[in-house]
């Protein structure tokens, strides 16, 4: 019986042996899986903070290029009010082609009666 009981001694430690072995490890792993997931879960939030401020900064740069646009580009006014002196240009300089085109008449009328009264003069 002494026998048995060493084998049944044997066993039984074994068995506790293995059990709380078990269980140390169930603990460890369960330990290492939530800071695992913990760890996760930081570096996701992480990146969604990298990758959100990388839109934002390039919604800014955007929005400083379009208000540089803006202060470019000409309102609808200017561009009236430069239509409007190109036009009083173009009138002005029409106005001073006609007259440079009846002075240039009259000096051919003036050239043609010259000539007339030299030719008359010559025949006679």
């Amino acid at each position: 019986m002494s026998r048995l009981n060493r084998i049944f001694g044997f066993l039984l430690g074994f068995s506790l042996a293995s059990a709380y072995a078990s269980y140390y490890l169930l603990e460890e792993y369960q330990a290492a899986s939530a800071q695992l997931q913990a760890s996760v879960e930081e570096l996701q939030a992480s990146t969604r903070k990298v990758i959100v401020s990388s839109h934002v900064r390039r919604i800014e740069e955007v929005e400083k290029d379009l208000k540089a646009l803006a202060d470019n580009t000409s309102s609808k006014e200017d561009l009236q009010k430069a239509r409007a002196e190109a036009k009083k240009l173009v009138d002005g300089l029409h106005i001073e082609f006609l007259d440079l085109r009846s002075h240039v008449w009259g000096m051919q009328q003036d050239l043609h009666s010259v000539i007339k009264k030299e030719t008359g003069a010559q025949r006679a």
